[in-house]
């Protein structure tokens, strides 16, 4: 996963939390954004099984009476952050054990050589659903993946689009 730098397992996270100068040192850098705890989306996982989705917030204050920690802000706090990337790094790992990865130049050229279709993975307010697109090289060289029935709408390598080489 290329959007995340730091994926910490439980005695990281459980350090991080713990010690408040590594807490305000995570706090004070971009790379928060970029750090997520592997821990915490397994218990994240496991609750959804039990209790159904997760909203930060409440999982955030689960966690704390099972850990039996201070409670923390909800918004701002190392733990309410490493819920949110965490949730998103959940999704990220559903996504690759789907088979798809980010679009890149590398899969619209494989595409273009196998003469396949590429599988796009959108999701947004109304729901997911996916495309089946057709990689095709611009008159400028650019690479990207046609949404059918399109001329002018596709998706170009780099644009954060999970895809998959269609079977």
């Amino acid at each position: 996963m290329k959007k995340f730098i730091h994926i910490l397992n439980e005695d990281e996270t459980r350090a991080i939390i713990g010690d408040k100068n590594a807490c305000s040192a995570l706090m004070n850098t971009i790379e928060k954004w970029q750090t997520t705890s592997d821990w915490i989306a397994d218990l994240l996982d496991a609750r959804e099984k039990e209790d159904g989705y997760q909203y930060n917030a409440s999982f955030m204050r689960w966690l704390e009476d099972f850990e039996g920690w201070e409670p923390s802000e909800e918004n701002g706090s190392a733990l309410s952050i490493l819920i949110y990337t965490a949730q998103d790094y959940r999704r990220c790992r559903k996504m690759e054990r789907s088979g798809y990865r980010q679009l890149d130049n590398e899969m619209i050229e494989e595409a273009l050589a196998l003469k396949k279709k590429i599988s796009v993975h959108v999701s947004g307010v109304l729901g997911e659903s996916d495309f089946a697109c057709r990689a095709k090289r611009l008159n400028d060289g650019r690479l990207v993946a046609m949404i059918p029935r399109s001329r002018t709408k596709g998706f170009m390598a780099g644009s954060d689009t999970w895809a998959k080489i269609a079977a």
